[in-house]
């Protein structure tokens, strides 16, 4: 049959188109459209494409049983998709498988439009059990941006019958409506299918195991679809061995890798000590620089400073001598002019006063000298005439009646100059006793001679 005719073929009848998931395992949402009827998982190991593959086919084709898994080695379970990503006590999943209508018009369904039959579950963490909901849609589930995640059991169906769907009260009428409608037989052909392509999934089986089981599972299928079949798995088995073999060299070289990232590491240690160290040598000289640009722009702030500062004190000198200039141009009418008039005049009233007070001290000294001399007459009369009277025999005691006791004065500094002062005089007399000595004197001439007339 040629690729064309295969095609044809494809088309008269109901085919894949696609198939999507919904907060089921550690998958959000994605939707996977498969307009050829092929879907190729792809991906690292661990990603989750075997367990995506467990839940949708042929797990949708006879939801029935619990257990999903196709080899003994894994036990994918609706309770183990609806618990992995989970971190709530409830959590509302989808998973769906989408058909497309057959374009022959002789068929009957080529007005039906697509169909997506899927379950809708819920998860319950306290009896760690899933409670199932199947469904057919005209539309992909959430197409118009209803979170189904969210949706209780009451709204979900509310939904489905909104948008021309159906709610299926159990599994068994879900899996009667897919056979009827999509696969053309009863729903035991459908479940023996199902069962039938879960054997051929199994990755344990043989090449030629596996064409036998896709033979009985699928009979209608030509040989050549089979042999190509047969033929692509035994090229998945070389495939397999080569990856085995591969493993064990990735394994050796993963060794290898090791050792070398463990040596590496010491290097690459050691490489970021020494830079550490180099960076806080440059952090330590950065701010070492930064502290001396401070200092800097302090010092030429200061030197600005400065610099303004000689600028005014030369402005407020020029502005000074300027004011001098015109003080000396006006000094005839000037306060000061006036001021140094009053001193000079001063200056010469007070050089009359030192001339003054120095004749009249002078004049004082002359004086004193001529009392001085006047005394010493005086002293020397009186001793003569006691000599006299001691010649004479006359018996009259005869003493001095006139003293002169001088002091010398110290000088007189008078701001800058030095005056001497005129010198201390105290004369003193005794008036009374010579009045006595000369009536004594009378007295006792008279007596002895005649009369004897003294001066008073």
């Amino acid at each position: 049959m040629s690729a064309v005719a295969e095609i044809e073929r494809w088309l008269r009848r109901w085919h894949l188109i696609g198939a999507g998931v919904d907060n089921v395992w550690y998958y959000t949402r994605e939707v996977l459209p498969c307009p050829s009827g092929r879907w190729l998982a792809r991906g690292p190991n661990g990603t989750g494409k075997t367990t995506l593959l467990e839940g949708l086919c042929p797990f949708l084709l006879n939801p029935v049983h619990m257990h999903l898994s196709s080899a003994s080695g894994r036990a994918t379970s609706l309770v183990s998709l609806m618990k992995g990503g989970s971190t709530g006590k409830r959590r509302f999943g989808c998973l769906w498988l989408s058909f497309g209508t057959p374009e022959d018009p002789a068929s009957g369904d080529a007005d039906a439009g697509e169909q997506h039959y899927g379950l809708r579950m819920e998860y319950a963490a306290s009896s760690n059990s899933v409670e199932t909901v199947p469904f057919r849609l005209p539309v992909v589930p959430g197409h118009d941006g209803q979170d189904l995640s969210t949706m209780k059991r009451d709204d979900f169906c509310a939904w489905v019958a909104a948008q021309g769907g159906e709610v299926f009260a159990s599994a068994d009428t879900y899996v009667a409506d897919l056979a009827q409608r999509v696969f053309g037989c009863g729903p035991g052909t459908l479940k023996r299918i199902a069962r039938r392509i879960k054997k051929v999934r199994n990755p344990g089986l043989s090449p030629a195991d596996a064409t036998a089981e896709l033979r009985m599972a699928l009979p209608t299928v030509s040989q050549d679809t089979v042999r190509s079949a047969q033929e692509a798995l035994a090229a998945a088995e070389a495939t397999r061995r080569r990856y085995e073999r591969d493993a064990k060299t990735a394994q050796v070289l993963e060794d290898l890798s090791a050792a070398w990232s463990e040596a590496a590491a010491r290097t690459s240690l050691q490489a970021v000590d020494a830079a550490l160290a180099c960076t806080a040598v440059l952090v330590g000289n950065r701010a070492e620089a930064l502290q001396a640009c401070a200092h800097t722009e302090a010092r030429s702030q200061g030197l600005d400073d400065l610099r303004v500062l000689i600028q005014d004190r030369a402005a407020t000198e020029l502005q000074a001598g300027q004011h001098a200039a015109a003080l000396a141009r006006d000094a005839a009418s000037s306060d000061v002019a006036h001021a140094h008039t009053t001193v000079r005049r001063a200056q010469k009233g007070h050089g009359k006063d030192c001339e003054l007070l120095t004749a009249h001290t002078r004049a004082a000294a002359r004086c004193a000298g001529d009392l001085q001399d006047a005394a010493d007459a005086v002293t020397g009369l009186m001793e003569r005439a006691a000599s006299s009277c001691r010649a004479a025999r006359v018996p009259v005691a005869v003493t001095a009646t006139v003293s002169v006791r001088g002091s010398e004065p110290s000088p007189l500094r008078i701001g800058e100059r030095d005056f001497d002062q005129a010198p201390g005089v105290d004369v003193s007399s005794m008036r009374r006793g010579l009045g006595r000595r000369r009536s004594s004197w009378s007295r006792r001439a008279c007596a002895s001679s005649g009369t004897v007339r003294l001066p008073a």
